[in-house]
């Protein structure tokens, strides 16, 4: 609890030294994710977001609220509040109930946001954001039928259907990253469970994947890895351009389980296009991307549709967590 406490007063201190212009256009959009808050001002004339905050904090209850309050507190001048979270939320009162990789736990984001602002207040998976975004202002403009999968801290995806976004009975209609794709080392999810995707090729999986291969696998080769202190999943992209194990490991074994978790998602969804997005995948589109159209071919049962890298990068979510207030040439139901 002390620590909670100093930690929200130095989200506070460091908030109160900064000053924030808003046009009366702008949309404010909110974007929690596993380990870090993000809020962007959207011009929703433009179409473009500013990021005003970006910080990594431990994700709770009291922290969302202290860093969200300690920012717009500034600023009365905006038309609509979108939230983008990730987690298992109950979409239709506003609630997060919670999220396997952090603390937030039935956070009434909605309401408490809408009582203390005085303007509308829109909630979306963190992926499924993503999604609208790309359908309407992105990519994804001029397809009925996409997925947007996101490679970060874990693994998540958004769907839309012949123009519907595929929400389910609560809002959560799209966790791809709890989809089996292995039972090798018997690896756990963040979720506790077994055999996950986001086990063996997220961010929170890739090191322990790994860490399971260099001692199987890969135990007689020789590679850098081995000598790391910390394996990160940049760390292992990065060198897979210099060493022979992280390449194979790269190309062979995440890439051919994301490849499985393609497949898995295009035959499920039958979809047109297929959209990567992820910090990651920006960094390293080459990385990732190559070795999913290697090995997807052996895994799709559908017509395999196009599989392309996101070109809105991180805009795509925060102009979909607004577009209930926005203005499209595309068109979507939601």
């Amino acid at each position: 609890m002390r620590h909670q406490k100093r930690l929200i007063r130095e989200i506070l201190l460091e908030l109160r030294s900064k000053t924030i212009v808003v046009a009366m256009s702008d949309l404010v959009s909110i974007v929690i994710g596993a380990k870090r808050l993000m809020i962007a001002m959207v011009d929703s004339d433009k179409k473009s977001a500013r990021i005003i905050f970006n910080k990594g904090v431990e994700i709770s209850n009291e922290t969302i609220k202290s860093s969200i309050f300690g920012v717009l507190d500034k600023m009365r001048n905006f038309e609509g509040i979108g939230v983008a979270a990730g987690g298992v939320m109950n979409q239709n009162v506003g609630v997060i109930e919670y999220s396997t990789a952090n603390k937030i736990r039935n956070l009434n984001i909605a309401e408490i946001l809408e009582k203390r602002y005085k303007v509308p207040v829109s909630l979306y998976n963190l992926s499924v954001a993503s999604a609208i975004g790309e359908k309407l202002f992105g990519t994804g403009m001029h397809y009925r039928n996409l997925v947007y999968v996101t490679f970060g801290t874990i693994i998540r995806g958004g769907i839309i259907a012949n123009d519907h976004v595929l929400f389910g009975k609560d809002g959560n209609a799209h966790e791809v990253g709890h989809i089996n794709v292995s039972s090798e080392g018997g690896l756990k999810c963040t979720c506790g469970c077994t055999g996950h995707w986001i086990a063996y090729c997220s961010e929170f999986g890739i090191p322990q994947y790994i860490r399971l291969l260099l001692k199987t696998k890969y135990l007689e080769r020789d590679s850098r890895l081995k000598n790391s202190k910390s394996i990160t999943a940049a760390k292992l992209y990065s060198m897979s351009r210099s060493d022979s194990v992280a390449k194979d490991i790269v190309n062979e074994d995440i890439g051919r389980l994301n490849a499985i978790g393609i497949a898995n998602v295009i035959n499920a969804y039958d979809p047109e296009i297929v959209i990567l997005g992820g910090q990651a995948t920006h960094k390293y589109p080459k990385e990732v991307l190559t070795p999913i159209l290697k090995h997807v071919d052996k895994y799709v049962v559908n017509r395999k549709p196009e599989i392309v890298i996101s070109k809105l990068k991180d805009t795509g979510k925060y102009l979909g967590a607004v577009s209930d207030f926005m203005d499209s040439e595309s068109t979507i139901m939601t």
